[in-house]
């Protein structure tokens, strides 16, 4: 590659766009990547707040594991985890399964808003954990239903997969963060990927957060965000979410990537994703690589998932390849015009790199 190329990465951190990123490419049967590129303003922090990458790479996975084995309740899982809710809630999303939900046609509303009056700069993240399925039921039940949407219409919802991860926490009757610490186990990844500072949700385990990135600025808490989950719901139900939470470097989310892919249920879980791509179905937790910027890694014929915090990362499973795109780029506020160009770039360069 030539080194003017890389352009658009100076060009991101001196503009203030972002303070810090991480790209890589290569194939998922392979130990080493094929390209590999770091830069931050600090480089001794390398750990990011991988947002909406959670859905794909944590909910998704745990929730098909339980959809596929049919021992597990939570295939129908509206019998026992929605007995808590409302009649009237009950009612309305009677048709709620592993399915719909992880399709994102449940038919709830994309986003509701469970922070207000638990988010302030006094708070700390871990103390909102214990009260979480409270305030979910109460919130969803005072709007969620007046939004129904009819099932076979996608819309994206944070929410679903919020419950999603309540579901499996009723289910298993373990912390969420705890039963991906076992499915990581359980998959043989143990021995490669570690539950630490490098990968994991911070907000269950008590460790230094030197490594961590500085994501943004949170006006609500009234601080600087360093190994604490930057959207705000997520932090408003104790930093451990199905939507969001996770956190990891660049070389430990490709040794994840590949770890689950290698496994049986991962690979199923991708293998079940290209099926679907394919005939036009609804993704299970994974997003078709068709938009403006995931469209110039491999055709636009990937599968993968963009962090609202500047993350992705996307895999075209017929021919293995995939690629990893980290920023901080919230630092420079929620709303920019450089976020897809910068996508764009990205994701041309590291195809690039495997042709």
């Amino acid at each position: 590659m030539q080194k003017e190329n890389l352009e658009f990465i100076d060009e991101a951190i001196h503009s203030g766009f972002c303070t810090h990123i991480y790209l890589e490419s290569g194939f998922l049967d392979d130990k080493d990547p094929v390209f590999r590129f770091f830069r931050g303003q600090d480089e001794r922090r390398s750990v990011f707040d991988l947002a909406s990458m959670t859905k794909a790479l944590v909910t998704a996975p745990l929730a098909y594991t339980s959809w596929i084995d049919k021992k597990t309740a939570i295939a129908e899982f509206n019998h026992s985890f929605l007995r808590d809710f409302s009649k009237d809630f009950r009612n309305t999303y009677s048709h709620l399964t592993l399915e719909s939900l992880l399709s994102h046609r449940s038919g709830l509303p994309g986003w509701l808003n469970f922070w207000l009056g638990r988010l302030n700069p006094q708070v700390q993240t871990q103390s909102l954990y214990s009260d979480r399925m409270e305030i979910i039921q109460k919130v969803i039940e005072r709007t969620a239903y007046i939004w129904a949407i009819p099932l076979s219409e996608e819309r994206y919802s944070d929410v679903g997969f919020m419950l999603l991860a309540l579901a499996l926490e009723d289910v298993h009757n373990q912390d969420f963060s705890d039963i991906f610490s076992s499915f990581i186990s359980n998959q043989g990844m143990k021995s490669k990927i570690k539950l630490n500072e490098q990968f994991c949700f911070p907000a269950s385990l008590q460790h230094s957060r030197q490594n961590y990135i500085t994501s943004a600025y949170c006006p609500i808490r009234d601080r600087w965000l360093k190994g604490e989950v930057h959207d705000e719901n997520c932090a408003a139900l104790g930093g451990v979410s199905g939507h969001a939470g996770l956190f990891g470097s660049g070389p430990r989310v490709s040794a994840y990537l590949k770890s689950l892919y290698a496994s049986d249920i991962g690979y199923k879980f991708f293998e079940e994703n290209e099926a679907r791509r394919v005939a036009s179905k609804g993704l299970l937790g994974l997003r078709p690589g068709d938009d403006t910027a995931s469209g110039r890694f491999c055709g636009g014929y990937a599968l993968g998932h963009w962090g609202f915090t500047g993350t992705g990362f996307w895999v075209h499973v017929p021919s293995k390849r995939y690629a990893i795109v980290l920023t901080n780029r919230v630092i420079s506020g929620r709303v920019s015009s450089k976020i897809m160009p910068f996508r764009a770039k990205a994701l041309s360069y590291l195809n690039d790199t495997l042709i």
